[in-house]
């Protein structure tokens, strides 16, 4: 590439990764040819940031493609294959494809070495109990990081089991890690049983991975609702944790000395200050990451935080995906961007929103469940919003509660675009909710309400046959 990168980190960092590269070269036969092509066959080749960045990028797809080459994990191993005692894997909920990636012991305890020092870092102290809702695959990587705290891990199989707001309080769990879709279910769950999460004794909760616990309104919405502070962090199974909130609202601090990180406008692979995040784990040497484009789409500042640190942080957190940006009509939009426009109303309990075509024209169908009592003209700001984000005016219709799939401590899917790969849309409405649906439509008194009538009915008994 031959160009300086506005985002250049010390020199150190340099001289960590020659050290990585050298340990990696040894053995590693996909960096190694891949290294090869690109003219570098030793360290000694890479003394300027110049030269790092002349290195090719490493991509998912890469990866994945030569684990089917080679199964069960490809040729990024740089230990022998009997080495590796423990296997890791993305959720698969963007791509459909998840990524596997093995961990020999060594690595396995550097992975939590990172996470623990994320935790540190939000604030986590040697006896507190930490309740984790997430897939149970990472269950002992989270215990060897509690271990590593000094804290005590309750994991939890069924936060939906009757007696689950009993245990929190009974095993003084003041701590919660999930996604944040499982926060609005217990924030839900709870509403329904009349209990008040304020007297559980939670303090603090951890969010990650979605719209959610670094979202200002939503944020607000969490600590109100559970009297406990949330603290959002970026993470991945490929790095660990990245980057932790900073006290100064939707910045993110990104973990010191663990990463070379670059940024990249997508489309002409220039340096930029907003664009796809490029990651280099300079603790991963087992499974190494180099140049690693994670597809994540971010805004990084340099400069001097008002918290006093100086470390490189994030603006708003995770953007939304390189991969996941659609074009509707003329407009080109994130879905997260969607999604953070209707996480600012608590009225609406769940949504799904559906992109699909009529008559070559793009549209948008969204749907939200509501509560019949809630309030016309807090629908109306949602539906003038949702315009100005989008570009144009999407159909909106209202569902009562628990209409819409619930996600449990998985990441949640609410975006579907079927004008390339067609599909049924994903969950079914009763007679019942229909009639209540139509009425809902009917009190809001939405624009070309007619036309709503008729294709609401449409995509409703298409998808209950």
């Amino acid at each position: 590439m031959n160009v300086k990168n506005m985002n250049t980190p010390p020199k150190s960092y340099l001289h960590k990764f020659k050290k990585l590269l050298n340990y990696v070269l040894r053995s590693n036969e996909f960096y190694r040819k891949k290294f090869k092509a690109a003219g570098v066959t030793n360290t000694n080749q890479i003394n300027t940031w110049d030269d790092f960045y002349n290195l090719p990028f490493t991509t998912r797809d890469e990866l994945i493609k030569d684990q089917h080459k080679r199964p069960p994990f490809g040729s990024n191993l740089t230990r022998p294959i009997s080495e590796y005692s423990f296997v890791i894997r993305t959720s698969g909920t963007l791509t459909g494809k998840p990524f596997q990636q093995p961990l020999t012991p060594e690595e396995f305890n550097r992975f939590a070495d990172v996470m623990a020092r994320g935790y540190r870092e939000m604030g986590v102290k040697k006896g507190d109990v930490i309740c984790y809702f997430t897939s149970s695959y990472a269950y002992p990587l989270f215990y060897e990081t509690s271990r590593l705290l000094g804290t005590r891990m309750v994991p939890i199989e069924d936060y939906k089991s009757i007696d689950f707001f009993e245990k929190i309080k009974y095993l003084k769990i003041n701590t919660l890690h999930s996604f944040p879709t499982a926060i609005f279910e217990l924030i839900e769950l709870a509403q329904e049983r009349h209990i008040d999460l304020k007297r559980l004794g939670v303090r603090k909760i951890f969010t990650i991975g979605e719209v959610g616990g670094g979202h200002p309104p939503t944020k607000a919405y969490f600590e109100k609702m559970s009297g406990a502070k949330v603290i959002d962090h970026i993470g991945a199974l490929e790095s660990g944790t990245f980057a932790t909130e900073c006290t100064n609202p939707n910045t993110y601090h990104i973990l010191e000395n663990l990463f070379i990180t670059e940024v990249f406008e997508p489309s002409s692979n220039r340096p930029a200050k907003k664009g796809e995040l490029v990651l280099t784990s300079l603790w991963r040497r087992d499974y190494p990451l180099i140049r690693y484009r994670t597809g994540d789409m971010i805004e990084i500042d340099n400069s001097t935080c008002p918290c006093g640190k100086i470390s490189p942080r994030l603006k708003g957190g995770i953007l939304g995906r390189t991969t996941g940006q659609v074009k509707l009509r003329s407009y080109f939009i994130f879905p997260e961007e969607i999604e953070r426009t209707i996480r600012q109303y608590h009225e609406v309990k769940e949504y799904q929103i559906i992109c699909n075509k009529d008559n070559g024209v793009d549209n948008v169908d969204i749907y939200l469940e509501i509560s019949v009592t809630t309030n016309k003209d807090c629908f109306n700001m949602l539906t003038a919003q949702l315009q100005e984000t989008i570009g144009f005016q999407p159909k909106i219709y209202p569902l009562l509660p628990k209409t819409l799939p619930r996600f449990g401590s998985r990441k949640g899917k609410r975006f579907h675009d079927f004008r390339i790969t067609q599909g049924q849309t994903p969950f079914k409405i009763s007679p019942y909710r229909k009639a209540i649906a139509l009425l809902l439509i009917f009190v809001f008194n939405w624009n070309n309400r007619l036309n709503n009538f008729r294709k609401y009915i449409s995509v409703t008994e298409n998808i209950t046959r």
